[in-house]
């Protein structure tokens, strides 16, 4: 198994208390989160004004076959697949175009047409690789949706065998739900390297609480700014 190192990035601000007020209040429709979308993991990692969780599932025991699990637990966050549905497997060696991208073990999606991460601590960063999709289906696009209400199309068919693909979200509202969501029961793709956080230039308001934030006319009132630890690939220490 893996051990993730952490190496430091972008230890930034000073860690005094800063205040944002707000000027007036704002209705319901006018509350909504800012985002702003990824498709270069690079460029992703570089504006991440933070530092990032990374799960790559190295430690997690693989599947002897594929169609395992309904559901798949590391620390941070749940990964599943609508009920009945067995359709998650950890995998460790390359097959069906599909291979890890950090490590030796990614979790593979058999012919399900949708994964949900459940992150235990609302997150406002999110970041995948996703392999192998779209080399079967034609037309299909293939979306991430949040528990806010949006939806962010990644990649549309047609794809090659093997593909990779990287997304990357970003919002000023954390988020604590995100959908993979594809049309076809012909699929069979994977996920690797997942990238998670909070930015560490404020505290970041969760969706149930910003009105009542707003309604004081004070957001983020005397946060500190945060530092953290980027856990990053093992190669890099």
């Amino acid at each position: 198994m893996k051990t993730i190192s952490t190496i430091q990035k972008k230890l930034s601000m000073a860690t005094a208390g800063v205040a944002f007020i707000a000027v007036g209040t704002l209705s319901a429709g006018q509350v909504g989160a800012a985002s702003t979308t990824f498709l270069d993991e690079t460029d992703f990692l570089n504006n991440v004004t933070g530092l990032a969780n990374l799960e790559s599932f190295e430690d997690l025991v693989p599947d002897n076959v594929s169609s395992q699990r309904s559901s798949i637990t590391v620390d941070d966050f749940t990964l599943s697949v609508p009920a009945p549905g067995t359709n998650l497997s950890v995998q460790s060696i390359p097959d069906f175009g599909q291979f890890a991208t950090d490590g030796n073990n990614y979790v593979r999606n058999t012919e399900g047409l949708s994964m949900t991460f459940s992150f235990l601590n609302p997150v406002n960063f999110f970041g995948l690789n996703v392999i192998d999709w779209g080399d079967f289906a034609d037309p299909a696009t293939l979306t991430l949706s949040t528990d806010l209400g949006e939806t962010f199309n990644i990649a549309s068919t047609p794809t090659i065998d093997g593909n990779l693909l990287f997304f990357g979200l970003t919002s000023d509202i954390a988020f604590s739900t995100l959908t993979l969501n594809q049309p076809s029961t012909l699929e069979s793709w994977a996920v690797d390297e997942v990238y998670y956080g909070v930015t560490a230039s404020e505290d970041v308001p969760e969706p149930a609480s910003v009105l009542s934030l707003l309604a004081f006319g004070v957001l983020g009132a005397g946060s500190a700014f945060k530092q953290k630890w980027l856990k990053h690939k093992a190669s890099i220490t």
